[in-house]
Formats: structure tokens, C-alpha cells, sequence
């Protein structure tokens, strides 16, 4: 793990100060995880979950040699990715929720999104909530886990899209 003092003049940088406590992630592989770091106000809860978040992107690129981790995820596996990472950070940090993983509160979004995983179309929405992947995805896997009460987080981070949201 990388640990970088977050920049000031990048976008990236702005967004992450005023959106993320200053806390931004990356992890390019199983082996490699990057962390950018401003001492904004709550960034250090903001950085035990990123820390956790990105740990368990890492985990699930070994736990998973047989995926194509080169090529763009399909939506159902975006939405997965990302929702399981959010889950687990939020266990590993006492139940901390990022704003990022907060519901979303619009049904006709939601099920916009249901749809385009049904069909396997390529989904951009230029109306879509702040966050949506996060927030749809731990929303989705937060529902999937609900009936695994007992899964090891090993398997349930191994499932696919579909065998997690079936």
C-alpha cells in the first residue's frame, strides 16, 4: 500500500477534498493499492473505510484469477465490484457510512439500472444521482448478504453478479 499526500490542483484532488474528507483510492492490482490523503475534517474515518474499500478490491482481484480483470466490467459486475468493497469497508469500520453508500431514493433510477443489467446494454445516464454505482451497489449487495447471514466474506466476494444478485 501507497500512502501520498493528496494534491491541490487536479480535479480529482478538488472532488476528494470536498466530497471524500479528502481521501481518495486506487488499486491498480492484487498487490497494489494507492492512497491519497488531505487532513480534511473526518479524514480519518474517510481513510479506514478507503483503506478497506480498496483492500478488498485488491482481495477479490487474487481471489479471482479466472475473471478478466483487464476489460471493462459489465454493469451487473460494476455494481458488484463496487457494492461489495463498500460493504465490507463499512463492516471493517465499525458501521461507518460513507455518504457514497447512502440509498438512493429515486425507484424509476433504480429500476432504469435493473433494466439495463437485464439487458446487458451499455447504461450512461446523464441524470443519474451522485455516487449511483456505490449507493445502487452496496444497496444490491447489502439486500444479496440479508440472505447469506452465515457466507465468509472469501465466498461471498467470489460470487459473480449474477450468482450475488439472483
Amino acid at each position: 500500500m501507497v500512502l501520498l499526500p493528496q494534491g491541490n490542483s487536479d480535479a480529482l484532488s478538488h472532488f476528494a477534498r470536498e466530497q471524500m474528507y479528502g481521501v481518495s483510492g486506487v488499486t491498480p492490482g492484487a498487490n497494489m493499492i494507492a492512497l491519497r490523503v488531505a487532513l480534511e475534517d473526518g479524514w480519518q474515518r474517510a481513510l479506514a473505510d478507503a483503506a478497506a474499500h480498496e483492500y478488498h478490491h485488491a482481495a477479490w482481484v487474487a481471489l479471482c484469477p479466472d475473471f478478466d480483470h483487464s476489460a471493462d466490467l459489465p454493469l451487473d459486475e460494476w455494481l458488484a465490484f463496487e457494492g461489495r468493497a463498500c460493504v465490507f469497508a463499512r463492516r471493517m469500520t465499525d458501521g461507518w457510512v460513507a455518504p457514497w453508500t447512502l440509498p438512493i431514493d429515486d425507484p424509476a433510477f433504480e429500476h432504469r439500472v435493473r433494466q439495463a443489467v437485464l439487458s446487458g446494454e451499455p447504461f450512461r445516464p446523464r441524470d443519474a444521482p451522485p455516487w449511483w454505482v456505490y449507493r445502487l451497489g452496496t444497496a444490491w449487495v447489502k439486500e444479496a448478504l440479508a440472505k447469506l447471514p452465515t457466507m465468509p466474506v472469501t465466498d461471498w466476494t467470489q460470487l459473480s453478479a449474477r450468482e450475488l444478485f439472483e
